[in-house]
């Protein structure tokens, strides 16, 4: 969550429009910490709150990994494929759909416990 903040302290000091990537994954990052520092003000036993905080983290991560792919690994193949401001699609694409799954999951976990 803290570095989340940082990140979109940083975009703030970007020229107009260089920040957007700053932006979205500071946000992301600040909102990813709201489910552990609720558990925590609530005072929470670890274990009540492991499993979908876990493979919350797990997806994030495998988006985070696919999104430092399309980044850097593929990032020749994909400016031939979109142009402009469609090549910012690869790299926002994974965290949003980890993000949905994630999501997804933690509802269907905790409406059955």
């Amino acid at each position: 969550g803290l570095y989340g903040l940082v990140m979109v302290y940083f975009a703030t000091q970007l020229p107009t429009g260089n920040g957007i990537l700053f932006y979205f994954f500071g946000g992301i990052g600040v909102f990813s910490a709201w489910g552990p520092l609720k558990g925590f003000i609530k005072k929470q036993t670890v274990t009540a709150a492991k499993m979908p905080t876990h493979v919350s983290g797990m997806l994030f991560s495998g988006g985070a990994a696919y999104t430092a792919f399309f980044a850097f690994g593929a990032r020749a193949y994909i400016s031939e494929i979109f142009v402009g401001w469609w090549q910012i699609l690869p790299w926002v694409l994974p965290t949003l759909l980890a993000g949905l799954a994630a999501s997804l999951y933690r509802r269907k976990y905790l409406a059955g416990s």
